[in-house]
């Protein structure tokens, strides 16, 4: 009975992990963006880890990273980009 199943599900799940790499890529190019603007705005000084979690947009991306990187480590699926 699970045999029927399981193409379905590795089909799905490939598909899921898929979209989880692209947004974890495109989650990094955000937070990278609101780094440099907050480095242009504060006299060149990088923000802490504090003010990042501070910031309702870069600790909103913190913790969807976080998540994805979660999901992409339990799938042994390791970029460094």
């Amino acid at each position: 009975m699970f045999e029927q199943l399981l193409p379905g599900y590795e089909q799905d799940l490939a598909h899921l992990k898929v979209k989880v790499l692209a947004e974890s890529r495109s989650i990094k190019a955000a937070l990278l963006e609101w780094e440099r603007e907050y480095v242009l705005k504060n006299k060149l000084s990088a923000p802490s880890l504090e003010q990042m979690n501070a910031d309702k947009t870069a600790s909103s991306l913190i913790r969807k990273l976080k998540y994805a990187n979660a999901l992409l480590k339990e799938w042994n699926i390791n970029f460094s980009n």
